[in-house]
């Protein structure tokens, strides 16, 4: 969702990060899609963080490795892949706060 919100959907205001969590590419009818990413909802420079599990059965590994490939030339993109399944393990809260905090 936060990254339909982000780079799929028009807003007043650019955001200048997203924080994307065992996400993929949305499949609901006019989800952003990764031929349809507003670039224009990005502030400069925009970062991005995915952080997703090896072992995922919820939301495919390689989903979230194509939406971090699909925003690489428009933006700063950080893959946090780890050993697990659909979970948000320690390494991601702790990477999640250095994103925030920097």
């Amino acid at each position: 969702m936060a990254l339909d919100v982000g780079a799929g959907s028009p807003v007043e205001k650019q955001f200048g990060g997203l924080i994307l969590m065992s996400g993929g590419w949305p499949n609901w009818p006019h989800a952003v899609s990764e031929k349809r990413v507003r670039t224009d909802n990005f502030a400069k420079p925009f970062r991005v963080l995915v952080a997703h599990g090896k072992g995922d059965r919820v939301v495919p590994h390689a989903a979230g490795k194509s939406v971090a490939k699909a925003l690489e030339p428009v933006s700063s993109v950080e893959f946090l892949e780890f050993d697990g399944k659909h979970q948000i393990p320690e390494a991601v809260v702790n990477a999640v706060s250095e994103f925030l905090g920097s």
